[in-house]
């Protein structure tokens, strides 16, 4: 299989409960806004990525239309999937059947065919699209065996998991998106409210400048690491 170029999208989220409501605000943004303060400079480097980025993303178009790669099928960019089920055997050892849900809502929301598609907030509804992207659990595993893109591991660490979670227990990056499900998130020093938990969250790129300041630049370190219960619509969720 050829590279793939996946366009990385930030899944991380801290809900609050309050009262009866549940208030949603980006994790991603606390780790970034304490990571600036404490090194001003990458405002400005990330600035020069997101612009060089940009031409990489052109680049990659063009070439599209010049030539055909393996990973397209009828138009669309498969991505192969494998979701790593970090657990303890408790509730957090969710069944294939979650996981093959998820795949089948995302692709839903993907192909722009979720029924909410009216209620886009305005400001984004003249660039919503189908992007022509189908997410597929993968069938050969890193050692050319079959597989069903599904891996149940044991790991007390499902009930701290961070990055060093997605580190040790990823299947090559540059063949595969890598989801890891499990049962708590706690990034590294970084104090949550009573009450709140991380649903998720996602690296940026290796050679992202804030990916420098949060992971090292770590290529190991990448794809979705998701709590079980914010996974596909049955079973714990």
């Amino acid at each position: 299989m050829k590279k793939i170029f996946i366009f990385s999208f930030l899944v991380s989220s801290i809900l609050i409960a309050q009262g009866q409501q549940l208030k949603k605000i980006l994790a991603d943004d606390i780790l970034i806004r304490k990571k600036v303060m404490e090194d001003p400079s990458l405002i400005d480097r990330y600035n020069a990525y997101e612009k060089n980025f940009k031409i990489l993303v052109d680049q990659a178009q063009l070439q599209n239309l010049i030539s055909k790669t393996d990973t397209l099928i009828n138009g669309k960019r498969i991505i192969p999937v494998v979701f790593h089920i970090i657990h303890a055997y408790g509730a957090e050892n969710i069944s294939d059947a979650q996981v093959l849900d998820a795949i089948e809502k995302i692709n839903i929301d993907f192909a722009k065919q979720n029924a909410d598609t009216a209620d886009t907030y305005y400001l984004f509804k003249a660039r919503a699209a189908n992007p022509a992207i189908e997410f597929r659990l993968a069938k050969i595993d890193p050692n050319g065996n079959c597989t069903n893109g599904i891996v149940h591991e044991y790991d007390l660490q499902t009930n701290w998991a961070y990055f060093s979670t997605m580190k040790q227990f990823h299947w090559p990056t540059d063949k595969y998106l890598n989801v890891f499900a499990v049962n708590f998130i706690y990034p590294s020093g970084m104090s949550l409210p009573d009450g709140a938990f991380i649903g998720g969250m996602s690296p940026f790129p290796p050679s992202n400048s804030l990916s420098q300041a949060l992971t090292g630049g770590d290529a190991d370190i990448d794809g979705v690491l998701i709590r079980q219960d914010c996974i596909g619509t049955i079973g714990t969720a």
